[in-house]
């Protein structure tokens, strides 16, 4: 049986969805072992950093780990010479992304903890500008990574995108 839509045969249509299904529940399983595992590991310690490890995987968003798998089962169909460089593209903004979802996380917990510190000693005026430093810096994170994103797309000159910002 020969029969191929796309250019690409039913085997290597079942292969690539086998491949995706299987390796997206795969990753969704581990990570959800790690966390849980982390998040016991971190209950018994005094450190933050721990905690911090277990949150940053926490972030780690289910349509990453999807994206991750569909690129795996890409690999397994013969793409159209238009179509061959798109799923690397995802596959770096989709990583972009979620290193941009950990900054946020790392900023939160950084603003955090310095705001706990400042209210501590009673010095609520410097805790606000430390949520403002926050807010900053998010702003500047998620504008580096649609930076990061629009450079991985062929064609998309970031240079004069940013020398036209001024």
């Amino acid at each position: 049986m020969n029969l191929e839509i796309a250019g690409n045969t039913l085997r290597a249509w079942g292969m690539a969805l086998a491949t995706m299904l299987v390796l997206w529940l795969v990753l969704e399983f581990i990570k959800h072992i790690v966390l849980q595992r982390l998040r016991s590991w971190a209950r018994r310690t005094v450190h933050t950093w721990d905690d911090l490890l277990a949150h940053l995987i926490e972030r780690i968003v289910w349509w990453v780990l999807l994206l991750l798998a569909v690129y795996a089962g890409l690999q397994w169909l013969t793409l159209p010479e238009s179509l061959r460089a798109w799923p690397g593209i995802m596959l770096r903004a989709t990583l972009w992304i979620q290193a941009g979802l950990w900054g946020v996380v790392l900023i939160d917990e950084w603003v955090q903890n310095r705001v706990r510190k400042e209210m501590a000693e009673g010095d609520g005026g410097t805790a606000t500008t430390f949520g403002a430093f926050g807010l900053l810096g998010r702003i500047i994170l998620w504008s580096m990574v649609i930076l990061l994103v629009l450079d991985s797309i062929p064609g998309v000159e970031v240079t004069s995108l940013i020398t036209g910002l001024g």
